[in-house]
């Protein structure tokens, strides 16, 4: 079984603004800011239990977010001590591994994903913890999708740890709004992957401080689409991400070409 864990909290006007700061840096886009994830986290829900008939969804927010969903998804509120919200959420993703202790295998996902393939096939090999790869500078290892097996959480804890250690004494403070833990993860793994062909680092297996680490194609479990191909079935991709304005395609997809499949 597979728990999945996703993570929201509604943002002020402020802090939207620091958000577009930090993105000034890399990105012309502005922040695309959705009003109410409701019918967003609801698709996200019913596809993943169309795959996953016993799984569980999580999302983790603040203590002031409101929702109005299936009782059956659960919030779990952790409290955010700053709005840094790139920061927090990370910090909430380590805090729920530690408090809230689950049977099988664990799965990060932000919430602007939709899975539309079964994953368990994932947890086959024997890694503690994958994250997502791409040939993509400034942004290789993707945080959108982390993947934990269920015999690995105490080390998927520690090397989380110490990235979070590494993102406390982050230079800028703005980039713990958004991207700063890309940056950290860059800066932790790139050296390594130049010690091998950069082209089959999606194959790669690493020990990191007695953590045992895989990474996974982006391209097949979080690829981000274009526009253009938003309104065709994607059926390679077994985790798609509707990354920024692309947001308001979920809806309209999952009920298009997710909700009619026949799941075997």
């Amino acid at each position: 079984m597979i728990t999945f864990v996703t993570h929201y909290v509604s943002l002020k006007p402020d802090v939207v603004k620091t958000i577009n700061r930090a993105r000034a840096q890399y990105t012309g886009s502005m922040f695309f800011v959705i009003e109410s994830p409701n019918a967003i986290i609801t698709a996200m829900y019913k596809a993943i239990k169309k795959f996953h008939p016993n799984a569980k969804l999580i999302v983790l927010t603040d203590k002031d977010t409101e929702f109005d969903l299936d009782p059956a998804i659960k919030i779990v509120r952790i409290p955010m001590k700053t709005q840094e919200i790139d920061f927090e959420a990370f910090k909430a993703k380590i805090l729920f591994l530690k408090k809230y202790p689950v049977k099988g295998h664990v799965i990060f996902m932000e919430w602007d994903l939709l899975v539309q393939s079964n994953l368990e096939h994932i947890f086959e090999s024997d890694r503690d913890i994958f994250f997502t790869f791409r040939n993509l500078l400034p942004m290789p290892i993707n945080d959108g999708f982390i993947a934990i097996n269920k015999n690995g959480i105490s080390n998927a804890i520690k090397l989380l740890s110490i990235i979070l250690n590494r993102y406390k004494n982050f230079v800028s403070t703005k980039f713990r709004y958004w991207y700063g833990l890309q940056l950290i993860l860059k800066e932790i793994f790139l050296p390594l992957f130049f010690k091998i062909n950069p082209r089959k680092v999606h194959h790669m297996r690493l020990n990191f401080q007695g953590v045992k680490v895989g990474f996974l194609h982006g391209k097949t479990y979080n690829y981000n689409p274009i526009v253009q191909s938003i309104d065709e079935f994607l059926p390679q991709h077994k985790v798609i991400h509707f990354s920024k304005h692309k947001k308001v395609n979920i809806i309209p997809y999952w009920k298009k070409f997710l909700e009619p499949m026949k799941v075997n």
